[in-house]
């Protein structure tokens, strides 16, 4: 499992302050479970001590491991962003003292615009980045490895002639936010077009930019498959969790349908990461809730995939 960012590493003491306004202490004896896969989900806890153990229930089968929770690290994230069931069962595997962050209060402090929200909001987007990464490579059954490539940044691409504004609301990525605020967020990257078969990322290179597709559909395939992993069509982002992890892409994007793009690279993209704009709480926003849609995907595929292998086992 790769590395979760530690929530409260480098925040200021008024950070903390606030953070600690709404984190309810709680602890959990080891084999004691968190939550159940199914379960609405409230909150989200900040684990101070112990470990949890991520299972994934297969009806008919024995749980299988996801990934092991340690002192630092969220859990239960997604539950801060939306009304949800529970998509894996956690366990505590040693006696858990953790905080307790309900939905409630943390999207207070959203609204809000406070600080502490926006770092947490960035933990969330790196930890379900972090999620998703895991789970996309227990789905792969790609031969080989990425390539070895030096960082790269995105090429220039060809002007738009398509006005997205009159259809922003219908679109995944800013359908949660207001006509100002989409159109703000519009307005902070650099629209573009790319043309079928056009590559916008390639494996084992570090990008700087995260796309917004417009129109058309984007292709992601791991390197060495036969077929592709997803197809991304309008409102979808691209290239957002190696970005946040600071890790080479694990996978070749590239333009399937004649697209219309939004790209956020430089010092835009710098600026909306900051977190000192009301443009940097819902652009954090947007990306968080996209990754969450990701990460849903992922984990329908991995539940079929495991399933699948667990069957074929049986066949043997």
């Amino acid at each position: 499992m790769g590395d979760r960012p530690h929530v409260f590493d480098t925040q200021s003491a008024a950070v903390l302050q606030e953070l600690d306004l709404v984190a309810q202490p709680c602890s959990v004896a080891a084999g004691d479970l968190l939550f159940v896969q199914g379960d609405p989900a409230d909150g989200a806890w900040l684990i101070d001590e112990g470990t949890v153990q991520l299972e994934m229930d297969i009806p008919g089968r024995a749980p299988t491991i996801i990934a092991t929770v340690r002192p630092g690290d969220l859990l239960g994230e997604p539950a801060l962003m939306r009304t949800a069931n529970r998509s894996l069962s956690a366990r505590a595997t040693h006696d858990v003292v953790a905080q307790f962050i309900d939905r409630r209060d943390f999207q207070a402090l959203l609204y809000g615009l406070r600080p502490a929200s926006f770092r947490l909001l960035k933990r969330v987007a790196q930890s379900t980045a972090a999620y998703l990464a895991d789970a996309l490579a227990m789905t792969t059954d790609a031969q080989g490895r990425p390539p070895d490539c030096p960082p790269t940044e995105a090429g220039p691409r060809g002007p738009c002639d398509f006005d997205p504004r009159p259809f922003l609301g219908v679109l995944p990525f800013f359908a949660d936010l207001g006509p100002r605020d989409a159109d703000a967020l519009l307005g902070e990257g650099t629209l573009c077009s790319a043309h079928r078969g056009e590559t916008l990322v390639s494996a084992g290179c570090k990008t700087r930019s995260v796309w917004v597709v417009l129109r058309g559909a984007v292709e992601v395939m791991p390197p060495g498959a036969s077929q592709r992993s997803s197809l991304l069509g309008p409102g979808h982002a691209v290239g957002v969790h190696p970005l946040l992890l600071d890790q080479p892409a694990p996978s070749h994007v590239r333009i399937r349908e004649s697209a219309a793009l939004v790209e956020y690279t430089g010092d835009a993209l710098h600026r909306l990461l900051a977190g000192e704009t009301r443009a940097s709480f819902k652009f954090m926003d947007a990306l968080t809730r996209d990754l969450l849609r990701s990460l849903d995907r992922a984990n329908r595929g991995l539940a079929r995939a495991t399933l699948s292998r667990s069957l074929a086992a049986d066949a043997e």
